[in-house]
């Protein structure tokens, strides 16, 4: 089923449900101010989701999916390149300045989806199942660029405590941190970038990928 727009009823409503969920929180939104917003009866909106914990799993999934995307776009046409020398290259920073853009536009999404899984054991699951999801694929494109994991449990564990989640925090609070201590954001941010390529270049590649 398609609105005027060609968009289907399905994607109105994940549309709507992100919409309310930025606004309301996750607690506060309404299914009836979902379907208003996406245009559909509200028994639509149960039909393709159970729950508002269904919509909020779906998102999480096409977050994911978004990610992947992202990464397909920023990696193709480097089969030529190892892990090193990408590392060494001007690509990786064009590749973290893309993943701040891109986490910096679901931003909202992101601490709805980190709240949540703060709260309950459902939503804490279908999170640490979009991290498992977005882990595999990294650990496939490291194998494709000729590197190595050694100790998965110590990948896994930085990647996501030492990359992922300083990331999203200094996304959300960044901002407002440097506005209340007077600072240039912009600079605060350069600085970060800087610091977050470090530690992808010197620990990352030096800690788990073979020297070439």
């Amino acid at each position: 089923m398609e609105d005027k727009n060609g968009k289907s009823s399905k994607q109105a409503i994940l549309d709507a449900a992100t919409e309310v969920f930025a606004e309301k929180g996750f607690d506060g939104a309404r299914v009836d101010e979902i379907a208003r917003r996406a245009q559909v009866n509200k028994a639509l909106i149960y039909y393709y989701f159970e729950s508002k914990d269904k919509i909020l799993a779906e998102l999480m999934v096409g977050l994911i999916r978004e990610m992947i995307d992202l990464k397909d776009q920023l990696t193709k046409n480097q089969n030529d390149l190892d892990l090193k020398q990408f590392f060494d290259s001007t690509r990786i920073d064009d590749f973290i300045y893309q993943a701040f853009d891109f986490f910096k536009q679901h931003r909202l999404l992101l601490n709805i989806i980190l709240s949540e899984a703060l709260k309950g054991a459902t939503s804490k699951d279908v999170f640490f199942e979009m991290l498992g999801l977005s882990l595999k694929d990294g650990v496939g494109r490291i194998k494709q660029m000729n590197g190595e994991i050694n100790d998965f449990e110590e990948f896994s564990t930085i990647a996501v405590f030492f990359a992922f989640m300083p990331m999203l925090n200094f996304i959300s609070f960044g901002e407002n941190w440097a506005e209340y201590n007077h600072l240039d954001y912009q600079v605060i941010e350069a600085k970060y970038y800087q610091t977050f390529k470090r530690l992808y270049r010197d620990y990352f590649l030096t800690a788990f990928f073979p020297k070439k």
